[in-house]
Formats: C-alpha cells, structure tokens, sequence
C-alpha cells in the first residue's frame, strides 16, 4: 500500500473497512496514544487496554473523523484523553467532577505531524514541557496529564483557580510557539 495522509487512511477504513489502512494508521499512532495512557494512568497495563479501546472505537468511528476539526493525531489524542479520564474517574469510584474545557495541549502535543512515528516530534515535546517555568509544568502537568479539573488542581496545588487558569493559558501560549514548526508540517 502506498504512503497516505491519515485523514485518506480513516477515509479507507470507514468507506472500505480497508485493515491495511488501519494497520498504517495504527503503526503511525499507537506510541502517542500509549504514551498519553501511561502517563494519565500510570499503569502500562492499564496503558494497554485503553491503546485497544482507543483503536477499536478508532475502527468502528472512523467516518466521525473530521479533518476540518484537527489531525488524526489530535483526535486519537482527545480519545485518549477522554477515555483515561472515564477510567481515573471510575477509580476514583464515581465521585464527580467537572471536565476541563478545551483540548490545546493535545492539538499542540499531536497536531499535524509528519506521516509516520517521528521521534523528533517526541522529543520537541519533551524539550517544550521541560523549557516551561516550574510553576506552568505544574499546572500543564495536573490538569492534562494527572486528569484533574482546573478546580481540582487549584485545590491540590493550593492557588486561586484563577492563577491555575492564568499559568495554563501561558503554558498554552509557549507550548504553541515552541511547537509552531510541528503544527505547520503536514
């Protein structure tokens, strides 16, 4: 099969159910959505089962894709996401919480990227988050990667929600700087 963009692969495995279209895609995807799992959850295993749930929701949604809305990458990465929050939160055994709005470090984390795996991408990211002032990586770090609301992280980190929401908008703002280069690549 020759080289495709995502958005031809999803198109492939929702019109022709196409397993080499999807096997392309997963091969290209599967570290960001594993790595993204690992990260909320901390568990590999847990890690694991949710890689499955992404790309079998991947394989049975994928005429929902919407190219206009983001990359591949973007919305594998707002599944993931979605889906350890449903599991930290089951974890947690049912105690509620509001959702944190706005996905602009997953679109930053896996907006348009080359085709294939591309571990400079990995390691743009890596430099981004570590360049971020201590108290910005904080609040990046517990609201997109521990799963808390802004609410939530304000109480754990003991600020005003407002400062939490200050740091994570200028977290924003660096991170898509910093990763502006990766955005522009199709």
């Amino acid at each position: 099969m020759p080289l495709k963009d995502d958005a031809s692969l999803l198109a492939a495995v929702a019109q022709d159910r196409d397993r080499r279209a999807f096997e392309s895609l997963y091969d290209r995807h599967h570290r960001l959505v594993f790595g993204l799992a690992c990260r909320m959850l901390g568990d590999p295993g847990e890690a694991e089962e949710l890689l499955q749930q992404v790309f079998l929701h991947a394989w049975e949604r994928a005429g929902s894709y919407d190219q206009g809305r983001g990359s591949a990458a973007a919305w594998l990465a707002v599944m993931t996401r979605s889906r350890c929050l449903d599991h930290l939160r089951k974890r947690r055994r049912g105690r509620s919480r509001e959702l944190a709005v706005g996905e602009p470090l997953l679109e930053a984390l896996a907006g348009p990227a080359p085709a294939g795996p591309d571990p400079r991408l990995a390691r743009a990211v890596a430099e981004a988050l570590k360049n971020l002032p201590p108290e910005q990586r904080t609040a990046v770090d517990a609201v997109y990667f521990q799963g808390l609301t802004q609410v939530e992280a304000a109480r754990t980190l003991r600020l005003p929600l407002g400062t939490v929401k200050g740091r994570l908008r200028l977290a924003m703002d660096k991170l898509a700087l910093a990763l502006g280069p990766w955005r522009s690549e199709s």
